[in-house]
């Protein structure tokens, strides 16, 4: 039979598991110079909780102010959880403070240094697929405030395939085994491992014939998407280095996997079409410019109406918050932009003037001019007289990066975690749901939404569930200098700066 895989979307849905909305087993304010402690699991979870339900246990070292063992017999101490964390043996604490680390799942033989081994081969006792979820964390103890409040961090990647068929699929369906594996010679993907509990740092143990494999046996269908996760350890790929392989219908298919990067905390989605009835095989949709986005990491050109889209692409990369790269037609990475703005106007700063430590201050958008109009339709159309022109559009952009290039200035993402406080108030409204997948939009980054607007490719004629910007300024996250910040007009496609402390509108973006 011939057969055709398709993904439709390799989606690098970067959800990040950092948030600010830790859920803590328990708060205990009762004086003790015994160790306690209470934990949180990030948001947006691997294991989809918050919270450890009983009979967990995890390993806690503390440590002196000189990174040794804090007392002895304080190195991976045992806890067990039931309500609350019971020790095996307790940890009397002096008025010296003591940093606490923590990870999950326990393991009694982790006894050299801060570390301890990893294995992610499937277990039919673990939660997600029969694998582990390895999680680390820290806090601070001493005999005045002997609790700790630790909240753990994912170690692992967590790659998710949204696999259904296509209405031409011959077959019963039957998704019978899923191998994540290393292509023939290389090494790329391990399975076990030693990770550091202070960083969450994994160092693999190398082996080619490393797979990962997973009984499913789901019957798939046209209208529904079956959704496999598999926790990895984080790895680069090469194209081509790591295939995946579903056994369907007891026959095999592999599909090999593109370039890209797999990091710890995050989630990759790839959603997969099955098509058995012609020759190609493992073919990738990529992202184009206006695409749908949705909630669950996907995308696609035609609307789906069975899903929740919550943007549209609008510039492309070659990573995931990576340079914006004009020349690209598709892609796996790029940005998004909200479907709406944020209601209101808000300040770029609330407190005394202040240029932002870790924001570079950009003096021009190319090297020269500092201020002007962009074309109004993307392409060679100004609203204004010759000397006022930007001689930049949307097929030709700078590309040299520096201080005096703020075009070129794509690091919205970065600039936002300087900025996730009240005394910033534009983009911390960006981030409502303070999970960190929506930020404001650098200058560079805005610019191009820009040109995409302008020239027709996003707007609420073309994507009827886009709401058109409103003809005002708009703030970045880029800086001019302490007291003034850089600002964009998509209704006549101006660029200039602004008083930080002028109230400005917003419109999120967020990048894939």
């Amino acid at each position: 039979m011939k057969a055709n895989i398709k993904s439709l979307l390799l989606c690098l849905s970067i959800i990040t598991y950092c948030s600010c909305s830790e859920n803590y087993e328990e708060e205990n304010s009762n004086k003790s110079s015994i160790l306690e402690i209470t934990t949180g699991i990030q948001t947006r979870s691997v294991i989809e909780s918050t919270s450890f339900s009983g009979g967990e246990q995890i390993g806690v070292y503390a440590s002196d102010t000189e990174g040794e063992d804090y007392a002895e017999g304080s190195w991976n101490m045992k806890a067990v959880y039931n309500n609350k964390w019971y020790f095996d043996n307790p940890l009397i604490l002096s008025e010296q403070k003591a940093t606490i680390y923590a990870y999950y799942p326990y393991n009694e033989k982790a006894t050299i240094g801060k570390s301890t081994f990893v294995n992610i081969t499937p277990n039919v006792y673990e939660a997600i697929g029969g694998q582990a979820d390895y999680l680390y964390g820290q806090g601070e103890a001493d005999a005045t405030y002997p609790t700790a409040k630790i909240t753990f961090k994912h170690a692992l990647a967590r790659i998710t395939f949204a696999i259904k068929r296509d209405k031409n699929d011959a077959g019963n369906g039957v998704l019978n085994k899923i191998t994540l594996r290393n292509a023939l010679g290389k090494k790329t993907i391990s399975t076990t491992g030693t990770m550091d509990i202070t960083t969450g740092t994994i160092t693999p143990n190398v082996k080619e014939n490393a797979s990962v494999i997973l009984s499913t046996n789901y019957t798939l269908n046209n209208s529904t998407e079956q959704k496999v996760d598999i926790l990895v350890i984080p790895t680069e790929i090469t194209e081509g280095d790591v295939e995946l392989v579903l056994t369907i219908d007891e026959g095999l298919y592999v599909i090999k996997m593109p370039a890209t990067k797999w990091e710890k905390g995050q989630q990759y989605t790839y959603p997969i079409i099955i098509n058995r009835t012609d020759a190609h095989m493992g073919e990738i949709t990529k992202a184009q410019i206006g695409d749908y986005y949705y909630k669950d990491g996907t995308w696609s050109t035609e609307y789906n109406s069975q899903k929740v889209c919550i943007g549209i692409i609008f510039a492309l990369s070659d990573e995931k918050d990576g340079d914006i790269n004009i020349s690209l037609k598709a892609s796996e990475h790029g940005r998004i932009v909200a479907l709406n703005d944020i209601e209101g106007d808000y300040l770029w700063i609330d407190r005394d003037y202040i240029d932002v430590e870790g924001i570079p201050n950009y003096s021009s958008v190319d090297g020269y001019i500092k201020n002007g109009y962009l074309p109004h339709d993307g392409n060679d159309n100004y609203q204004t007289e010759k000397e006022h022109i930007q001689p930049w559009n949307l097929n030709s952009w700078p590309e040299i990066n520096g201080k005096y290039y703020a075009f070129t200035d794509y690091t919205g993402r970065q600039h936002n975690s300087y900025l996730k406080q009240t005394d910033y108030p534009a983009a911390l409204n960006c981030d409502s749901s303070r999970d960190g997948f929506w930020y404001l939009p650098s200058i560079g980054e805005m610019a191009r939404l820009g040109m995409a607007y302008s020239a027709g490719l996003i707007s609420s004629v073309k994507q009827d569930n886009f709401s058109n910007f409103h003809e005002v300024d708009y703030w970045t996250s880029s800086e001019y200098n302490e007291e003034m910040a850089w600002r964009y007009n998509p209704s006549n496609a101006y660029v200039g700066q602004y008083n930080k402390k002028s109230r400005l509108r917003v419109r999120p973006v967020s990048s894939f």
